[in-house]
């Protein structure tokens, strides 16, 4: 769970005291949050980063009174009234389909995205479009779907190019070619019990 909260870490780490517990908001941003969607246990996340965002929020979901407040025209106002504004999104994500109404949001120009399980993933147009997911036979369990990464570079592409080890596949190269071990000394750690070839109970 550590890669979740780098920041936080990196800023008690720092000497900076911890902003304690905050759930899915932002100490800037305001309204953000992840919010219930109609059918079981479907969950959208938005942001609201500026003033039009928040129009666009408030447009979309067909609360124009929230953006006629003025206390509500700046991140202050807006973080200060969380709650309530959490309610009223909440009641309008309630009823919508979460992809659905990612796209009235992102078309209304504000960031939201809908939160896919495992089975939504591998379907994603998204993710499909930038090829984010590689078939690759395995020796032992035919072709089998992997993730690729996150991010694209340039002019060294990353991409899964092999499929997950059997056990002890690679023992042989790390011990010999990287670790530098004699067949001896390698022969050795089997008859003691350190390393195998096969699993043991």
């Amino acid at each position: 769970m550590l890669s979740f909260f780098g920041a936080d870490v990196t800023a008690v780490l720092a000497g900076r005291s911890s902003a304690g517990i905050q759930g899915n908001r932002d100490p800037y941003w305001a309204p953000q949050g992840c919010y219930p969607c109609a059918g079981n246990d479907m969950w959208l996340v938005l942001s609201v980063r500026t003033d039009r965002d928040w129009d666009g929020l408030c447009g979309a979901i067909g609360r124009p009174d929230l953006g006629e407040r003025a206390e509500l025209r700046s991140e202050a106002g807006r973080r200060a009234a969380h709650d309530e504004i959490d309610i009223a999104i909440t009641e309008w994500t309630g009823a919508q389909d979460h992809y659905e109404a990612a796209h009235l949001l992102q078309h209304a120009g504000v960031p939201a995205a809908p939160v896919l399980k495992n089975f939504e993933l591998l379907a994603d147009v998204h993710l499909m479009e930038r090829q984010f997911y590689r078939s690759i036979a395995h020796p032992d369990t035919g072709a089998q779907t992997y993730p690729g990464f996150p991010w694209q570079f340039g002019d060294t592409p990353a991409q899964v190019y092999r499929p997950a080890p059997r056990f002890a596949e690679h023992n042989d190269y790390v011990f010999s070619e990287l670790l530098g071990m004699s067949r001896a000394r390698i022969d050795q750690l089997h008859a003691d019990g350190i390393t195998d070839t096969v699993p043991t109970g």
